[in-house]
């Protein structure tokens, strides 16, 4: 118990903003911890005295993709650096090759992050179907009355943002394949707090931003499967 309590004051010691406060909003807003903030000292630093070693830096992006990589359970290829979900969510919803008279079909209570990119698809001729959920699970059940042959993607979080429901991502995959469709995800209120793995479940694009693992503002990852990538190659988007 002793060696618990330890660890526990350890890591509140990283937390300064904990002296004063019990912080949760580590979705909306983030107070990182001394270490990334002795990190990111360290760096600007090492630039001031020398100018920087570009070599260096690369190399260490490609050592946080394959972190990454390995706390989405995906390849490291699969990883892109994005600002936040926002714009993750906004490189998805344009990474299809839409065709008028195409739909994506979401629950009308997303996020905002995740509906104005796809609202802003029917200028594109796209139909975008907010389905009524009332705060509840949203799964294959909820929305297969919603979709047809035309429905492109499929939208929804991971964890909503409000209620706080853990959709059941699995439903969704599988009803995606069954479509030959896409489900793209809002991953930004799971990361760090809840496995999650993305390419098993059958999501095509998933999205966060880095303040739910304490990092700083402008550090959100994408993760895109092999097929949505080859796709999108293939027809220039």
């Amino acid at each position: 118990m002793t060696h618990q309590t330890d660890r526990l004051s350890a890591a509140r010691a990283q937390f300064p903003i904990t002296r004063g406060k019990v912080y949760f909003d580590t979705a909306n807003m983030a107070s990182p911890p001394i270490g990334v903030t002795n990190a990111l000292t360290a760096f600007f630093a090492r630039q001031q005295r020398t100018g920087g070693d570009k070599a260096a830096w690369l190399g260490e992006v490609e050592t946080t993709r394959l972190k990454a990589a390995q706390l989405l359970d995906c390849a490291p290829e699969e990883i892109a650096f994005v600002k936040n979900t926002s714009e993750g969510l906004n490189i998805a919803a344009n990474a299809i090759d839409w065709r008028v008279g195409d739909n994506v079909v979401l629950p009308s209570r997303e996020h905002p992050n995740n509906v104005f990119p796809w609202l802003n698809l029917r200028r594109l001729g796209v139909e975008v179907r907010l389905v009524p959920d009332n705060g509840a699970l949203v799964d294959a059940r909820m929305l297969r009355p919603h979709v047809d042959s035309r429905t492109r993607a499929i939208a929804v979080a991971d964890v909503s943002f409000q209620p706080g429901q853990r959709n059941d991502l699995a439903s969704l995959g599988a009803l995606c394949q069954d479509l030959g469709a896409h489900l793209v995800v809002d991953g930004v209120q799971a990361i760090g707090l809840l496995r999650v793995q993305p390419r098993k479940l059958g999501v095509s694009m998933w999205a966060a931003s880095a303040l739910a693992l304490a990092a700083q503002s402008g550090a959100g990852r994408l993760s895109s499967s092999p097929d949505l990538r080859a796709s999108s190659a293939s027809s220039g988007v």
